[in-house]
């Protein structure tokens, strides 16, 4: 298995690719609360 591996060095970066992605999210705190923004002006002069 070594042998094929070490022929095949796409294997391994798509084992790399394979372990960035499993990343694990967690929620730190629930207090968030958003700003709220503004609402967009409409054009004054109708354009």
């Amino acid at each position: 298995m070594l042998k094929l591996i070490n022929c095949h060095p796409q294997f391994e970066k798509e084992a790399a690719h394979a372990k960035n992605r499993r990343t694990v999210f967690s929620v730190l705190s629930f207090d968030y609360v958003p700003k709220v923004a503004p609402a967009p002006e409409a054009p004054k002069n109708g354009k």
